[in-house]
């Protein structure tokens, strides 16, 4: 598991999870979700993993925990603990898969009415691990959200204090009492521990070592299922896993050039239609010319007609009178 460092002295000059999701939402600004991803994938991821026990679903359902904040970033922004927000996500992310997994499996065994097809051996965890995150999911809002500031955030009882309006010691008291109930719900599921053996290792489960490039996909995942849903990346990613798109990331690339090949063939093929278009225009004026050419030189022809006939009957008129040499009888 990753080890999840915390300093202090970058906590007043940082931005909020709030004003980064506000930037993201108003100006569209990849960069503050970006922010948003690095920060909290690594508990996403966490959450995920140990839910599903799969390293690709856990991708899976990080993904589409992020896709969900980028679609609600601007309602998500205003809430008191975004990492609250997302453990609730990546919670109800996982509990899709997992109900997809047990529909297979019962399509599986139909199939097979022999029943050939076991159910998958499962490695053998911790219990602590195995139900952390329905227990937290347990607690109500305000107990959760203090547990998971303390122990997976690693906020200080005056940092908590602040977030939720109390003074620091009212903050250790809420953590204390949110912590001694998350022991009694997992007593109450047969996982025993003191108060000190869990509080020192609710930390160990905040994180997990993130796939490479899954933070720079997941970002662009997000971003790009904002465009509408109707694009062709926006459709190409919404029916491809994650893992896929580890593995095919030349295809988004190769994708960006079909699409600007496609922008340019369409470019071209207008300024073709306009080239033809101005040559269609450009014959018309010529055949117009040629006809107005065509009467100009029959007007010429008929005035030249008519002065040819005109001059042949004035000289019939003007020939003299021819008297015979011959006298009449």
């Amino acid at each position: 598991m990753g080890t999840y460092l915390w300093d202090t002295t970058l906590v007043n000059t940082m931005k909020s999870d709030g004003d980064l999701l506000r930037d993201f939402a108003e100006k569209r600004d990849e960069g503050s979700f970006a922010q948003i991803v690095d920060r909290h994938i690594g508990f996403v991821y966490a959450v995920s993993l140990r839910r599903l026990r799969d390293s690709h679903a856990a991708k899976d359902a990080t993904q589409g925990v992020f896709i969900a904040l980028a679609r609600k970033a601007r309602s998500v922004a205003g809430a008191p603990s975004v990492i609250g927000w997302l453990h609730r996500s990546a919670c109800y992310e996982t509990q899709n898969i997992m109900r997809s997994q047990t529909n297979r499996r019962v399509r599986e065994i139909e199939a097979h009415r022999l029943g050939t097809i076991l159910p998958e051996a499962r490695p053998d965890l911790e219990a602590i691990k195995t139900v952390l995150d329905d227990v937290l999911c347990e607690l109500s809002d305000a107990d959760r959200e203090a547990v998971l500031a303390r122990f997976f955030s690693k906020q200080s009882y005056a940092a908590i204090g602040a977030s939720l309006r109390l003074t620091e010691n009212a903050a250790r008291m809420r953590v204390e009492r949110a912590l001694a109930k998350l022991r009694e719900r997992l007593e109450h599921r047969g996982v025993t521990s003191t108060a000190v053996a869990l509080a020192a290792a609710l930390p160990s489960y905040a994180l997990e070592t993130v796939p490479s490039g899954l933070a720079t996909v997941v970002t662009k995942g997000a971003v790009l299922s904002l465009a509408g849903g109707t694009g062709v990346a926006a459709t190409f990613l919404a029916f491809m896993s994650t893992s896929k798109l580890i593995t095919g990331a030349a295809v988004i690339a190769v994708l960006g050039g079909l699409l600007y090949q496609h922008h340019h063939t369409s470019q071209l093929q207008n300024d073709l239609a306009a080239a033809r278009a101005e040559t269609t225009a450009a014959i018309r004026q010529v055949e117009a010319v040629r006809h107005e050419l065509a009467v100009l030189r029959n007007q010429r022809q008929a005035e030249t007609d008519a002065a040819a006939s005109a001059s042949a009957g004035r000289s019939g008129n003007s020939a003299p009178a021819t008297v015979s040499a011959n006298p009449a009888p």
